[in-house]
């Protein structure tokens, strides 16, 4: 054992060399061999094991440094902060991260990242994106250099990413609100095919989002037509909600509504299913190749290019559409998003 820990020494031709093994952070050791000397430095054995072993007793030079860059940060944060962010907002600032602010800081050494160029990337970004995407910039760039603060990876004075204010003009594409009347939104139900057509008819009665509406099963409709909303689906997940959420369904003006959905579902495990095979209603293909072009297709133009899916105001009669391009109130009669939903442990 104290042969292996001195190492050993060997003539090779006119010159010594040293061996010994070398322990790996992994675990195991590593041979390593060096050149110690000639023989007409080191004539003897005795001589060439000494000066091995002032070699092993000088201290290791420490490994260079690496440095971190704003991309090697941003990904620490996504892996240590992102399980406790929401599924919907950590998409949301990956999304951001991925096409506004790592093109541009990505490669940027963390230790020379300031203010200003915060505030450069956003005055560089304005002329192209609205300010919500500015917005979201700055909080995502905040997000992650105050990760990198609080885990002594950069040292800034305090309070050095407060108040960084927008650009005042801003591009990006401009977002107009549009209340349908109720023959308009009928009419463009009314050239939808069905599931769509009565998904749509749903949003607008229910005034529930698509991701709820596709997670619907014929089960979720009990015979009181009080509809359980029990799980979403998400880029074709499903998921399971911690509170189911309870939606009437049982006055008179849903009754078209009623009979159209125990139509669908009958036989079928998703009330809003793909016709080819049982499973839960694709939303993008739905936009894409159904909604949009029956939105144009109709005559109320005015409207037809500004249908969206964010939520409205309640008293615009519906809380949600299926987010076509812009921003819509459907404005039926009998919607039930003015009427109070409520909600339960499942």
């Amino acid at each position: 054992m104290g042969r292996f820990q001195r190492g050993g020494v060997r003539l090779r031709g006119k010159a010594w060399y040293g061996y010994y093994r070398i322990d790996l952070p992994e675990g195991g050791r590593k041979p390593k061999e060096i050149r110690i000397g000639t023989k007409s430095e080191l004539p003897t054995k005795t001589a060439a094991r000494k000066k091995l072993a002032e070699l092993l007793e000088q201290p290791a030079e420490p490994p260079a440094k690496q440095q971190l860059t704003f991309a090697d940060v941003a990904k620490q944060w996504e892996q240590s902060e992102g399980p406790g962010i929401g599924k919907t907002s950590r998409k949301h600032y990956v999304n951001a991260l991925r096409a506004y602010v790592l093109p541009t800081l990505g490669t940027r050494p963390l230790d020379t990242i300031q203010r200003q160029d915060i505030t450069g990337l956003l005055r560089d970004q304005a002329p192209k994106y609205s300010e919500s995407s500015l917005k979201s910039m700055r909080l995502i760039c905040q997000m992650v250099l105050r990760y990198a603060e609080r885990n002594s990876l950069i040292v800034r004075p305090a309070g050095w990413l407060d108040g960084i204010r927008l650009p005042r003009e801003s591009g990006g594409r401009k977002i107009v609100r549009t209340q349908l009347e109720a023959g308009q939104t009928l009419a463009i139900i009314g050239h939808l095919v069905e599931p769509c057509s009565t998904l749509a008819l749903f949003l607008a009665m229910a005034g529930k989002r698509g991701e709820e509406a596709v997670g619907i099963q014929p089960a979720d409709l009990d015979s009181d037509n009080i509809l359980h909303i029990r799980r979403v689906v998400y880029d074709g997940h499903v998921e399971e909600l911690e509170r189911e959420e309870l939606v009437p369904l049982d006055a008179p003006e849903h009754a078209e509504l009623i009979r159209r959905m125990r139509a669908l579902g009958e036989g079928h495990k998703w009330g809003f299913h793909n016709l080819r095979k049982d499973t839960p209603l694709n939303l993008g293909n739905a936009r894409r190749r159904y909604l949009r072009p029956a939105a144009k297709k109709r005559a109320c133009t005015s409207a037809a290019g500004t249908i969206s899916g964010t939520r409205c105001k309640a008293s615009c009669g519906v809380a949600e559409s299926i987010r076509w391009c812009g921003r819509v109130s459907w404005g039926i009669a009998g919607s039930s998003s003015d009427r109070r939903s409520t909600t339960r442990r499942a």
